[in-house]
């Protein structure tokens, strides 16, 4: 009878640590999913303010080109007022 005692308790010693064992798997996999979710929302992120410093630097440089344009019209137009 304390043989069966013994291997009653092995077996729920076994089934906890199956437990903790798939427990602390489950953890590990779901800390990594969520930093590799991090990671790849920071990739998108930084590609995403690339682009829009890219198209900022763009419409600032069109914007002084229509502005030096407009300047250089205007200030004709005047001088040929005047002359």
């Amino acid at each position: 009878m304390i043989h069966t005692h013994k291997h009653i308790h092995s077996k729920g010693f076994i089934a906890l640590v199956s437990v903790l064992v798939l427990a602390l798997g489950m953890f590990a996999f779901s800390i990594s999913a969520m930093v590799a979710a991090a990671s790849y929302r920071d990739a998108v992120y930084t590609r995403e303010m690339r682009i829009q410093k890219r198209l900022d630097q763009q419409a600032c440089v069109d914007t002084f080109e229509l502005m030096k344009a407009k300047d250089y019209f205007l200030n004709r137009d005047s001088l040929c007022g005047e002359i």
